[in-house]
């Protein structure tokens, strides 16, 4: 125990310029990262837009009314509009329009778009005709039909029924 009186309190003070540098080495790497980041955005924005006007013409396809379908790029093609498709939306609508005006039952689309996933739920394929009907309403000579209890079809009422390739 010490005695009353004889304490002693030693205060340093770091040295500012000291102090500065290494503020300023944090403020840099922070700069230099948050530039990098945006260098990084702004290339692949640039590099997006740059694949989407190349895919605008398509060189391989099947025409469906007044679209054009491309399964190895994933894009349904309206005049000028392009729409992306999903994998399983590309799969179904490939699958239908190969086979445009013929029934195609529920089960064979089922195993054949998901039997990959393992679980095949009825509700799924439901689902993504809905989403294809929605991006097929610009032409209403294709429609995909449903067979209550047994399946589905794409059926066109234009001349332009049967599948033909792009070359």
């Amino acid at each position: 125990m010490q005695p009353k009186g004889c304490y002693s309190i030693q205060i340093a003070f770091t040295d500012y310029q000291k102090a500065k540098n290494v503020t300023s080495r944090y403020a840099l790497v922070i700069m230099a990262l948050a530039s990098l980041s945006l260098i990084v955005f702004t290339g692949r924005y640039y590099l997006k837009k740059g694949k989407e006007e190349t895919n605008g013409t398509l060189t391989d396809g099947i025409l469906i009314g007044k679209y054009t379908f491309s399964l190895s790029s994933q894009l349904l093609t309206f005049n000028s509009e392009i729409i992306e498709l999903s994998g399983k939306e590309a799969k179904l609508l490939s699958i239908l329009a190969n086979q445009q005006n013929q029934l195609i039952s529920r089960e064979e689309l089922l195993k054949r778009v998901w039997e990959e996933d393992g679980v095949i739920t009825g509700r799924s394929l439901d689902m993504f005709i809905s989403k294809l009907r929605k991006k097929l309403k610009n032409d209403s000579s294709v429609q995909i039909t449903n067979v209550h209890g047994k399946g589905y079809k794409l059926e066109m009422t234009s001349s332009t029924s049967l599948p033909s390739l792009i070359k």
